[in-house]
């Protein structure tokens, strides 16, 4: 038996069928829609794709609960939930024979109604709906409303950062380098490194993000970073990266501050914003000082 299908779209679409016959039978299901790259042309799916489905129900927390349906799509080997990527919600995730990846997210079936007369409520997942959409059913007609009030809309702009909001991701990036300084000295390795990877990284991918949007739009967290960050900033993210290894966690961490000065005062020169003076300067003073002999750590 094959580890892998041999051909991943006819795979998919025999999901796919037994997800709408499935959702025929359940009354709870008001309507339901693929997303991402198997609805979409722009970047379409290949054979490492999974299968976005959005489940529109009348109870959405009985379905997060049960485990029946997932069955009637197919014998899962793994299922979990999880927190949708965009918007409040959860969905469940399945993994099936052949490493079949299906993600059903499932989102209470007022979201439609609340759409329809307020479509405000779609700007936080307008960008997934720009970018393709395949209806699987649509029940009582509330989705085919809601989607022809976004048909040839382009996908939100997102706002540019203000100055509060440069000062903000500025000061808690600088804050959190001597920080992971003080925890290198101290021989905390592990919080130190977690710290870097963790939120350092995302304060890091704020600027990288504020830095790409003005050569056009961007996808969503790192989401084919390699294709729309410059070559020089993807060049120096590679350094950001350590092992767990204070000496080289040290290194990168120096590395992700020079990347970082250098597209905070990029941003702030193209929006018309001022970087915090101080911030950078004590930092990096500070940072020499706690680090300058590694060798010898307090506890």
């Amino acid at each position: 038996m094959r580890t892998l299908p041999a051909d991943h779209t006819a795979a998919y679409a025999g999901i796919i069928e037994r997800i709408v016959a499935w959702i025929a039978d359940e009354p709870r299901v008001r309507a339901a829609m693929i997303v991402g790259s198997r609805a979409r042309t722009d970047h379409p799916a290949d054979a490492w794709s999974d299968l976005d489905v959005v489940l529109f129900a009348t109870d959405p927390d009985a379905l997060l609960a049960e485990h029946d349906w997932i069955h009637r799509i197919g014998a899962p080997v793994i299922t979990f939930l999880e927190r949708t990527a965009v918007g409040a919600w959860q969905e469940r995730r399945a993994l099936f024979a052949g490493a079949l990846d299906v993600d059903v997210s499932i989102v209470p079936a007022a979201f439609l109604a609340a759409a329809s007369e307020n479509p405000a409520v779609l700007d936080e997942i307008r960008g997934v709906l720009a970018r393709g959409v395949r209806v699987l059913a649509d029940k009582d007609g509330a989705l085919g409303r809601v989607l022809a009030a976004v048909t040839g809309q382009p996908a939100p702009v997102p706002p540019p950062p203000d100055q509060a909001r440069l000062d903000q991701v500025v000061s808690d990036f600088w804050y959190h380098a001597v920080w992971i300084a003080k925890k290198l000295r101290r021989g905390e390795l592990a919080v130190a490194h977690e710290c870097l990877d963790g939120h350092q990284r995302r304060m890091l991918l704020s600027l990288v993000r504020w830095h790409a949007e003005k050569n056009g739009p961007i996808w969503h967290g790192t989401r084919y970073l390699e294709e729309w960050v410059d070559p020089a900033t993807r060049d120096a993210l590679a350094a950001t990266w350590a092992r767990h290894d204070a000496a080289d966690v040290a290194r990168a961490t120096r590395a992700m501050m020079d990347l970082f000065s250098r597209l905070a005062a990029g941003v702030a020169a193209h929006h018309g914003l001022t970087v915090p003076p101080g911030a950078e300067p004590a930092a990096r003073a500070w940072w020499d000082a706690i680090t300058r002999d590694s060798r010898q750590h307090t506890r």
